[in-house]
């Protein structure tokens, strides 16, 4: 007696979500009602990979809550994706100049990341969130920026800071926005092995997620919502990997207007 008036409830909750959750041709979703009391709804939240589900929170006889995982098959807005930016012998050549950089820990709350990097043109400081001057950007990127620039419909001179990852085999990056330090348009370069990219929106009552594998030589741009709205994460990989950020440092006063804006 008791299952069935928690499978009466789960059925309620499944008619409900699935009348108010509005399908896209871009999308697939799969409703299934969950039956186990106590679902922590930030851990359901937190991992939007493991299925497209509509999970349904709720106590006995009671829904108390919902989440509609929404696994996308089009890259959201704002977001493109150029499969051969460079040529082969292009990636030689930078990798072996990327070889002799001097990689930096990366120390973030108290925890040294497997990835280290190397910044150019500004500094990055991970804790205080904030870009500081630093050495400049070395000659052999020049032309990669000005290249990555024009796809992205921008000037020349349009990025002043690069970051260079460095990912050893097992290292990853969890889900993050580029900091509000940086500007609207983000370009990032993957060299070496290949990655999976995931990108994840999240609301209360859903979680769009979208994944594709970044190979060797391409170039991704984040812009628009995709870079305000929109986490990105990269699994682990394989192989060594190094990834080549292109980004802008907004002025400071614009930085401290910012700042105001959001402790408001």
């Amino acid at each position: 007696m008791v299952f069935g008036k928690r499978l009466a409830a789960g059925v309620i909750c499944w008619i409900q979500l699935a009348a108010t959750f509005p399908l896209s041709l871009n999308s697939t979703v799969s409703l299934t009602p969950c039956f186990k009391p106590g679902i922590d709804l930030s851990q359901a939240l937190s991992q939007p990979m493991l299925g497209v589900k509509a999970v349904i929170i709720h106590e006995p006889f009671r829904c108390i809550g919902r989440v509609v995982i929404q696994k996308l098959k089009k890259a959201p807005e704002g977001f493109r994706y150029v499969f051969d930016f460079m040529s082969p012998a292009e990636e030689q050549n930078i990798l072996a100049e990327l070889r002799q950089l001097n990689f930096q820990s990366v120390v973030m709350r108290g925890r040294v990341a497997k990835r280290t990097v190397a910044h150019f043109g500004f500094d990055y400081i991970y804790n205080t969130q904030q870009a500081r001057p630093s050495k400049a950007i070395p000659p052999f990127l020049q032309h990669i920026i000005s290249k990555a620039a024009l796809i992205a419909g921008l000037p020349d001179d349009a990025f002043n800071q690069v970051l260079i990852n460095r990912y050893p085999a097992g290292a990853g990056i969890h889900g993050h926005k580029d900091a509000p330090a940086f500007d609207e348009t983000i370009v990032g370069i993957s060299l070496g092995a290949p990655a999976v990219m995931r990108l994840h929106h999240r609301t209360p009552t859903v979680v769009q997620s979208f994944k594709l594998t970044l190979e060797p030589r391409s170039l991704y741009i984040l812009s628009g919502t995709v870079r305000s709205e929109w986490e990105h994460s990269v699994d682990p990989v394989k192989n060594l990997r190094y990834s080549i950020t292109f980004r802008r440092v907004k002025p400071v006063p614009l930085l401290l207007k910012n700042k105001t804006t959001r402790s408001a």
